[in-house]
């Protein structure tokens, strides 16, 4: 993106002297386009003379106006920027993160039987309730020291028991239809199963931001089911456990859709 000075009389330092024939009593005025790779002076009769800057390491383009530096200067600050090293490495198996899941993994074993046994109560509200929140903590402390593989299978390992042992629980109680439970469960398990037959193809499939949402409603659900204040209203209960499963379903389907234009544009 160019820049147009304006400037009257003799050009500054670095620009070819004006010919004797563009020289009068009235100084010409002469237009100065400053571009990354050339600079161009341009007079009121139209003549335009152009010329590249000096080389090296003199400025150029935002540089001669003064802005910060860009280009090869930012990059070369990028490069000298320190790098925070991680604490643990991709085949790590030991780690805070992964200590983390596999508690949250314990924990919803007597969550999963208080629900059944007891449905609505404060007690299965409040485990529920830190299960939930927990979901994103163990990514949290995995991401500030260290992804690795163990972490990334575990992980959702650990929402899907969790999601599914809520439902069987509440469908085992009869709080909500055996189809949701099913629906779900074979939404889960099918497309576990394809995101693993796309990976050996060389076909990444991470979760999607309507994926998110789904695990957000499925737990929300679940939590509005066993909330003693909301205990008796079935209607409530059926459009929170049904709007789950609409989005379990279109998440699939979105997910299916991403793995095959994947699968297009693989070499």
């Amino acid at each position: 993106m160019s820049t147009v000075a304006r400037h009257v009389g003799r050009a500054g330092p670095g620009v070819p002297p004006v010919s004797p024939a563009a020289s009068s009593e009235t100084p010409a005025e002469t237009s100065f386009h400053l571009d990354d790779d050339r600079i161009a002076i341009e007079d009121t009769d139209g003549e335009v003379t152009g010329f590249d800057p000096p080389k090296g390491d003199a400025p150029r383009g935002d540089a001669l106006r003064g802005d910060a530096p860009r280009g090869d200067a930012l990059r070369r600050d990028a490069l000298s920027a320190p790098v925070k090293a991680l604490r643990f490495g991709p085949s790590a198996i030991a780690t805070p993160a992964n200590a983390i899941t596999i508690a949250r993994v314990l924990l919803t074993i007597p969550t999963v039987v208080l629900i059944e046994g007891t449905g609505a109560s404060w007690l299965t509200v409040v485990l529920w309730f830190v299960l939930s929140c927990t979901d994103g903590l163990d990514g949290f402390v995995a991401r500030r020291g260290g992804t690795t593989r163990s972490g990334a299978f575990l992980d959702p390992l650990a929402d899907k028991v969790l999601v599914l042992g809520g439902f069987l629980a509440l469908a085992a109680r009869g709080d909500v239809m055996w189809a949701v439970f099913v629906v779900i469960a074979v939404r889960e398990l099918a497309i576990s199963g394809y995101r693993s037959l796309a990976a050996r193809r060389g076909v990444s499939l991470p979760a999607r931001q309507l994926g998110k949402w789904k695990t957000v409603a499925q737990l929300f659900a679940v939590g509005a089911v066993v909330f003693p204040p909301t205990e008796d209203l079935a209607r409530f209960h059926y459009a929170v456990v049904w709007t789950a499963v609409g989005l379990t379903v279109l998440s699939a389907f979105d997910i299916l859709r991403r793995g095959w234009q994947e699968t297009q544009t693989a070499p």
